[in-house]
């Protein structure tokens, strides 16, 4: 006969209302509550690393995960802990927060960013004289050198970077001393500025010399700027040889422009550029204070071109618009005369 296994050793069954009033039902922990952003474009979080770097702060974040989906973010500068924010529902959401509510805060840090030295070119830059846009010095000698029927002066540019400098520049003509006007020590942040000092040291040395007078010494002008009766400007005809057609072109559209501004007794045009995107630019010329004062027809910015590709294309195009103003200036006072 087999055995009959013995159920006495297995407890006794219960009731299920015992069962339930001895193990009370608990509900699972409900899913943590997260916060959103509406605007996650992360400018906050960009601005306040700007403000970081502005001030030389270092900034760090850590992220809790109480719950899966959910991060508290704590933000601390150099150590020293700022605030804590969250739950938020992603890492993105709690930084954004974080940091567009602590970026007031970074004004109570001091300024820990440290000064950068200060490279051997930048000591080589010169101080620009005051004196050095008051005249156009570089117009003034190609002046001289035409109307003494001398070569063009002669320049001569270094620079130490193309782009960053110094700019250096020197310039000779005839009858200048050995030492060349300018200097090869003391720079400039640009070409422009550099051709000016060495220009405007030429154009002083020959006041100096008496070979050259004074724009303030013009005979044509009054003390008020504006033009004397008893001295009229030159008329064309005084400037130079011309038939019933006008000049007869020479040289290149610069050449015409420059040989007409000094027949009608201006000085040369300078060029004022705007660079746009890609190699595109604007470009227009002006005149000194003294020749929109004869001729109120030079006033301001002259002869503009705009949205052109190339620097050298939109002078071009500038001197055929120069020489167009300059020759109906040049018509009309040959019809008044």
């Amino acid at each position: 006969m087999e055995d009959v296994p013995s159920y006495r050793s297995q407890p006794a069954l219960i009731p299920m209302v015992d069962f339930e009033m001895a193990n009370p039902y608990t509900p699972p922990p409900s899913r943590l509550q997260t916060l959103r952003l509406e605007d996650n474009s992360g400018i906050h979080a960009s601005n306040f690393h700007l403000a970081c770097q502005e001030k030389g702060l270092t900034p760090h974040f850590t992220f809790r995960e109480p719950a899966q989906g959910a991060f508290i973010i704590t933000l601390s500068i150099d150590g020293q802990k700022l605030d804590e924010l969250g739950p938020y529902a992603s890492k993105k959401d709690a930084k954004e927060a974080i940091c567009k509510l602590c970026v007031a805060r970074l004004g109570a840090f001091d300024n820990r960013k440290k000064r950068k030295s200060v490279s051997p070119e930048t000591d080589a830059f010169a101080m620009v004289p005051a004196t050095l846009n008051e005249e156009n010095w570089t117009s003034t000698l190609l002046e001289y050198c035409q109307g003494n029927k001398l070569p063009q002066a002669t320049y001569t540019e270094s620079c130490t970077h193309p782009s960053r400098g110094p700019h250096f520049c020197t310039v000779r003509f005839p009858g200048s001393p050995i030492t060349p006007f300018g200097s090869t020590t003391l720079g400039f942040k640009n070409k422009k500025d550099a051709k000016k000092a060495a220009s405007m040291d030429a154009v002083l040395w020959l006041r100096g010399q008496g070979k050259l007078e004074e724009i303030g010494n013009d005979q044509s002008m009054t003390l008020d700027g504006t033009a004397d009766p008893a001295n009229p400007l030159p008329t064309f005809h005084d400037a130079m040889d011309v038939n019933s057609c006008g000049i007869a072109p020479q040289g290149s559209i610069g050449k015409q422009v420059q040989d007409l501004c000094l027949a009608l007794g201006f000085s040369q045009p300078e060029f004022e550029i705007e660079p746009l995107a890609g190699a595109f630019c604007n470009l227009h010329a002006r005149f000194l204070p003294r020749d929109v004062a004869r001729e109120p027809r030079l006033a301001g910015p002259i002869a503009p071109v705009t949205n052109v590709f190339g620097k050298k294309v939109a002078k071009e195009e500038c001197w055929r618009e120069l020489l167009k103003i300059l020759e109906a200036i040049r018509r009309s006072r040959m019809h008044a005369g």
